[in-house]
């Protein structure tokens, strides 16, 4: 696993300047934790340390997913195959997902930010995430891409049981995830012990 830089000390709820970086660095620090508090909507002095949105915690988990998953050989077309995070429907991110991965790589690919709407282009991508403005599609989606190697990942309640792979859970203003071992492994990818250990709930195994 490729190892990023770290931020031993920093609390993991406030986030500096760079906020995406600084988040991405404290959730690596920390072994990719179950939770990250998040800002929910409070003010914020311009002045002092910022605090995460909750976005800017979910990106920094799709940025993280890519060093605890093993996807298969096929799924790179070739060996300089750039790492592709895609955002299928309308984006919540605002621009903090592309900030989170430009400039990085994983296993010496470069990681790339689409946005895809295409079933192809949905197949292109190495993690998937499912806008809920998609929430309707879900079934129809995730049967299209059930066997590719694609990390999917949501947020609705019925992700996971309609063959989603990840899905984004929030409580009392904390970011988590739950995990489908069974889609997973239909779709070629091998999470880490680690990463399993520190989803709130695993089905399919």
């Amino acid at each position: 696993m490729q190892q990023r830089d770290h931020a031993d000390h920093m609390p993991r709820h406030v986030v500096p300047a760079r906020l995406a970086r600084a988040v991405v660095r404290a959730l690596t620090a920390m072994g990719l934790v179950v939770c990250v508090s998040f800002a929910g909507g409070r003010p914020v002095d311009a002045q002092a340390p910022r605090v995460a949105s909750e976005y800017d915690v979910k990106a920094a988990f799709l940025y993280n997913f890519a060093g605890f998953v093993t996807w298969p050989t096929s799924a790179f077309p070739a060996t300089g195959s750039p790492f592709v995070i895609g955002v299928l429907g309308e984006d919540p991110f605002a621009g903090r997902l592309e900030s989170t991965i430009r400039g990085e790589s994983i296993n010496g690919r470069p990681m790339a930010y689409r946005r895809v709407s295409r079933i192809d282009e949905m197949r292109a991508c190495h993690v998937l995430f499912v806008s809920p403005s998609e929430h309707a599609r879900h079934p129809d989606l995730l049967s299209d891409l059930r066997g590719s190697p694609v990390l999917t990942v949501g947020e609705g309640e019925q992700f996971l049981g309609a063959g989603g792979i990840v899905r984004f859970v929030v409580a009392e203003r904390r970011v988590g995830f739950e995990f489908n071992a069974a889609a997973a492994a239909k779709s070629g990818l091998k999470p880490s012990g680690r990463l399993l250990k520190v989803a709130r709930r695993v089905i399919g195994t």
